[in-house]
């Protein structure tokens, strides 16, 4: 970032965190994933991670934003399959593909409408039956974590401990997240205990054990 672009964000962050929002910096020469041989490249993968960073899995398709070299560093290129994908557009992944989904700690940093459309894409994506699991803080942890009292002073210091500090945008509540996910069309919305699944291919997903609290844990099925 040029010195002029470093002086503006500086003058500028603190007045966009003012009103809850932050400035983004996308890396301007990463290389998106625009969809080309996929079915090369996942050679019949099944199973896809969001936002995986570098918390990769074997035998998944493993999908972020950060670059394929930062993501595998220090990890073997042909144990892994990995896309730089931004997940609030287009999904460059086929209709009625994955029969398991999972992201964790994923939701609450996009806004409720970058949400909408990684949930319809994830939806699109989905075989029939196939189901996404995602773990996330849920508005109503974060309430008993941090907003014990309902008042200004209480309110301010929870918005910049949940929210501004961890880069967080919009905590789904329970039945804000089924009202979501039946209009999209998700025939089924089960909520879970940390790494508990019907699934073994969901079971033991969870990486955050000390979120516990604050999580939810749901499977959406289509």
């Amino acid at each position: 970032m040029n010195p002029l672009r470093q002086t503006l964000h500086r003058g500028l962050d603190p007045i966009a965190a003012s009103f809850g929002y932050q400035l983004s910096r996308r890396p301007r020469t990463l290389k998106l994933y625009k969809g080309d041989d996929f079915c090369e490249q996942a050679d019949g993968l099944k199973k896809i991670q969001y936002a995986c960073f570098k918390n990769l899995l074997s035998d998944w398709v493993n999908v972020d934003m950060v670059s394929k070299k930062k993501a595998l560093k220090g990890r073997p290129d042909d144990q892994y399959v990995y896309f730089t994908v931004d997940l609030t557009q287009r999904h460059p992944f086929p209709s009625d593909r994955f029969e398991f989904a999972y992201g964790e700690d994923f939701l609450e940093h996009l806004t409720q409408a970058d949400a909408l459309i990684f949930l319809a894409e994830a939806f699109r994506t989905l075989a029939a039956d196939g189901t996404l699991r995602l773990s996330f803080p849920g508005l109503e942890g974060v309430l008993r974590k941090h907003y014990q009292t309902a008042d200004y002073e209480t309110a301010v210091t929870a918005r910049q401990i949940a929210y501004d500090d961890l880069g967080h945008f919009h905590f789904f509540s329970r039945e804000e997240l089924v009202t979501v996910a039946k209009h999209i069309g998700f025939r089924d919305v089960k909520y879970c205990q940390f790494g508990e699944s019907d699934h073994p291919e969901l079971s033991n997903r969870e990486t955050r054990e000390n979120q516990k609290e604050v999580n939810t844990y749901v499977e959406l099925t289509k």
